[in-house]
């Protein structure tokens, strides 16, 4: 009886968004390429990556094998001195990326594979973690 219940609701709710003249449509996502060339899927709050300056490109390396590398880019409409950053592993997967939106307030996304708890392999879609706080 409860599941009846949830229908119905959902089908009121559409009903009414209908009638009202509002729209249902999903937001898409963003897309960009990490160093491999493969597709990764970000969320649509994020900035373009193409507005940025490269700043630096930087292998973390702490006993001479390469475990990640940093970029970090520039927006010259901006007072701060890095605005974007992607983070990849050693195979060139984006792992990574964090920004500071209009408001100032530093938003970060993180490959979904790499947040569920029994993860094996990343999955190429970034999801935006809590909100963050101004800068």
């Amino acid at each position: 009886m409860k599941d009846k219940k949830k229908i119905y609701y959902v089908i009121l709710g559409l009903t009414l968004l209908w009638l009202s003249g509002g729209s249902l449509h999903a937001e898409p996502m963003r897309t960009t390429e990490n160093l491999r060339g493969e597709i990764v899927m970000l969320p649509s709050s994020a900035p373009e990556p193409g507005q940025f300056i490269l700043v630096s490109f930087v292998m973390v390396a702490p006993e001479a094998e390469v475990i990640a590398s940093v970029a970090t880019y520039d927006d010259p409409q901006t007072r701060r001195s890095i605005d974007y950053l992607e983070l990849y592993d050693e195979a060139g997967s984006l792992l990574l990326v964090s920004w500071v939106d209009s408001f100032g307030i530093r938003r970060t996304a993180m490959d979904r594979g790499l947040l569920q708890e029994e993860a094996s392999r990343l999955e190429g879609v970034l999801v935006l973690l809590q909100e963050g706080t101004p800068a």
